[in-house]
């Protein structure tokens, strides 16, 4: 856009200069009324400011054209011409850009929308499933149900089972209790049993040491009566053979005496 501005205004100073002296002044205010005109089709911002000042730069400028002013106006019509074209190709561009947004725009919605109506069918298919889920679950929850009722049923009968086991061992148990006092009984009678042959192998025992004291006392006493009889044995043999002995040796002086006698 700035390029075409250009050209123009080019165009514009040419033609300036070319036209006589006597026309310059009407055609150049109409040539700047003009140019001013375009310059603010072409463009707001720095082009709109661009063209207004170098507008009135060549308003002041002073015309030396000596050319026809028809060839200015031609001049001028060809950038009016040209700027319509250019108007129009924005225009056309501006259209087809609001056309493409308005689309991208459509576009964006039916995304959107098909978004939107894909979440609700998964969402419905979820709650189908979560139904069909909640149907297995009921139905398992009813057959856990019943399996759970025939497991109370089948713990009743082993209840009572056990509480007549259970009476049955109490009675066991008492018959085993009597037996136990009975066995304990029989246990104390046997342990006072116990104890008294126990005693009574004490008796016997010390009637055993009492005998062997008295065997003991009676082979002493044997043996000091034969060594009593041995002593007075021996003790009467020497008093036999002392007497004898005695006897004899005064049987011998006797006779020594008598044949001493003799022989004198």
């Amino acid at each position: 856009m700035k390029l075409s501005y250009i050209i123009t205004f080019a165009a514009v100073v040419v033609a300036s200069t070319a036209i006589p002296a006597n026309a310059a002044t009407g055609l150049t205010t109409n040539n700047l009324a003009e140019q001013l005109q375009v310059g603010r089709q072409l463009g707001a911002g720095g082009g709109l400011r661009g063209s207004s000042q170098e507008g009135e730069q060549s308003q002041n400028t002073p015309s030396t054209s000596q050319n026809d002013g028809n060839t200015s106006q031609n001049d001028g019509k060809q950038v009016k011409q040209d700027d319509g074209k250019q108007k129009s190709k924005d225009d056309g561009k501006k259209k087809e850009d609001k056309e493409k947004k308005e689309q991208e725009k459509k576009e964006k919605k039916e995304k959107k929308e098909k978004a939107k109506k894909e979440k609700e069918e998964k969402k419905k298919e979820k709650a189908k499933k979560d139904g069909d889920k909640s149907k297995k679950d009921d139905d398992k929850s009813k057959k856990d149900g019943d399996k759970s009722k025939k497991d109370d049923d089948k713990s009743k009968k082993d209840g009572d089972k056990s509480k007549k086991d259970d009476d049955k061992s109490k009675k066991d148990d008492g018959k085993y209790k009597k037996d136990d006092d009975k066995s304990k009984k029989d246990d104390d009678k046997s342990k006072k049993d116990g104890d008294k042959s126990k005693k009574d192998d004490d008796k016997s025992k010390k009637d055993g040491d009492k005998s062997k004291k008295d065997d003991d006392k009676s082979k002493k006493d044997k043996k000091d009566d034969g060594d009593k009889s041995e002593k007075q044995g021996d003790k009467s043999q020497k008093q036999g053979s002392q007497k004898q002995g005695e006897e004899s040796q005064n049987e011998g002086e006797q006779n020594q005496s008598q044949n001493h006698k003799q022989g004198v």
